[in-house]
């Protein structure tokens, strides 16, 4: 499986597994360490939105709502939702990284700090290029 596959299926798992959580012990208090690092460092989420809230609407129309403004696509609603997923991905991975003993694990965790690292980077120069008044 090609690198790009593989990192999309893991941000796709994390993406459900986050959006089946709801808010249970996550909260939005937060802890010693930061907000709501014990739920994956999503602070800011409001995970009874993901599909368990009232609107019933899952992961996929919270993904379209995230990246659309007044009812149009924009791109800087998907970098700004985008940029704090990839940041969960590289945390989950370098755990993965530090406590896994398989060594394909650990090599898919290596290729997600590296190439999320270098996307975010990207990202951010293009949000500041692309609209420095925000």
């Amino acid at each position: 499986m090609k690198n790009h596959l593989r990192l999309g299926l893991l941000a796709l798992a994390a993406t459900l597994v986050l959006a089946s959580c709801g808010n249970s012990g996550g909260g939005s208090q937060g802890n010693a360490d930061g907000p709501q690092k014990a739920a994956g460092g999503m602070a800011g989420m409001d995970h009874d939105q993901m599909g368990h809230g009232p609107e019933g609407m899952g992961s996929k129309g919270m993904a379209r709502q995230m990246v659309m403004e007044n009812g149009k696509y924009s791109d800087e609603r998907f970098i700004d939702a985008i940029v704090p997923h990839y940041q969960s991905a590289i945390e989950m991975a370098l755990v993965a990284r530090e406590k896994s003993k398989n060594p394909q694990i650990k090599e898919l965790a290596e290729n997600i700090i590296s190439a999320q690292q270098t996307e975010i980077e990207q990202m951010k120069q293009w949000r500041e290029q692309w609209y420095p008044e925000d």
